[in-house]
């Protein structure tokens, strides 16, 4: 089936019964079953509210952004909001679910919808605000709810003393997942985790980049994964979620679903997100407004050169900083750009005499 932009769902770009082995699905051709899977994003990308949408789809049994879920209890582990938030919150997609904490000597639980908040639970050994180790809270609840599905939100918050940049501390998550999947073949667990705070990624660049150079800190992380989901907010910078791009990609199956944008209707009792259409990525305009940038730069000023980094200021931050530098690199090749290799302005780039003729669309 193929994109279509005027849709008001999202439909397969090929028919996942060609795949060798038919997959299991939380939220069909969308969200696999059975795995561990990581949400990329910045902050306030929006991670949080995702997930919980998609929980309170699941335990009430609808569809999800025009797709179909599987049904069954969910269980939302949030280490930094308090309970009475966390549960407004959940409450304002305003799907009629009921909402508690789980009491383990309730012998007939009366919800689907189960969260953990602030209770310090650990990758690694418990501590002093922790009864229990991640890893034994959940076989707990796994064996007690059968949840279809558990959302931890965050990996940092999990972490304890453990560095997300060392391979040492980050081979624990391996040993976490090995741990619950090996006893508990059929779970499914979704991990809230960043994007590198120190990078100055575009929304473009986020949608089409390669997910090792996404994720804040170890390689680990993205190996653990059997899928991974990435948000890019289309406005960055701001705390008020608009638009969301939603970039599956497949690490273990086949995700039959091209990247979209989701819109995230709010008011002051409810939230929801609703498919708006297909990413495509646009026409490659970057050269030529860099070729610009330093035409206006030799009419108006008697610096003529430039750094990656001021290019990228002058553009407004429209375009990631890497690539800005890949673009001025391969201006560079082109021999449009000249960067200075001595003094006064060492790595700095000036315009070429190629450069300054060139016109019209972006080569690239």
């Amino acid at each position: 089936m193929k994109n279509d932009n005027n849709s008001t769902s999202v439909y397969p770009r090929f028919n996942p019964s060609e795949q060798a082995n038919k997959p299991s699905w939380l939220v069909k051709n969308f969200i696999m079953a059975h795995g561990l899977i990581d949400v990329f994003g910045q902050s306030y990308a929006g991670k949080t509210l995702f997930t919980e949408d998609l929980a309170t789809c699941i335990v009430n049994k609808q569809s999800f952004l025009g797709m179909k879920t599987a049904h069954g209890n969910v269980l939302i582990i949030d280490q930094d909001t308090p309970t009475d938030k966390l549960t407004s919150q959940l409450q304002r997609f305003n799907r009629g679910v009921p909402i508690q904490p789980f009491d383990f000597t309730d012998t007939e639980p009366q919800s689907n919808l189960y969260i953990e908040s602030m209770k310090g639970y650990s990758l690694t050994t418990a501590n002093q605000y922790a009864y229990s180790t991640l890893s034994g809270i959940i076989e707990k609840y796994i064996e007690t709810l059968h949840p279809k599905l558990i959302v931890i939100d965050s990996l940092h918050g999990v972490c304890g003393g453990l560095d997300v940049n060392n391979t040492n501390d980050m081979n624990k998550l391996s040993i976490f997942k090995n741990k619950i999947f090996g006893k508990y073949p059929d779970t499914t667990i979704i991990l809230n985790h960043h994007i590198s705070e120190h990078k100055n990624f575009g929304f473009d660049e986020i949608m089409n980049m390669d997910t090792h150079g996404l994720s804040m800190g170890n390689s680990a992380i993205v190996q653990q994964a059997d899928e991974i989901l990435i948000l890019a907010p289309k406005v960055f910078g701001s705390k008020k979620l608009v638009e969301l791009g939603i970039r599956p990609v497949s690490k273990r199956q086949l995700i039959p679903i091209d990247p979209f944008i989701v819109e995230l209707k709010e008011d002051k009792n409810s939230l929801s997100f609703t498919f708006k259409n297909f990413y495509t990525m646009p026409e490659p305009k970057i050269n030529s407004e860099i070729i610009t940038l330093f035409k206006n730069l030799s009419k108006k000023s008697k610096k003529q050169s430039l750094t990656v980094n001021e290019v990228y200021e002058k553009l407004g931050g429209l375009h990631g900083i890497i690539r800005v530098r890949d673009a001025m690199h391969f201006l560079e090749s082109e021999k449009k750009l000249r960067l200075i290799t001595h003094k006064p302005y060492p790595f700095q780039y000036v315009l070429t005499e190629k450069g300054y003729k060139t016109h019209g669309k972006d080569s690239r």
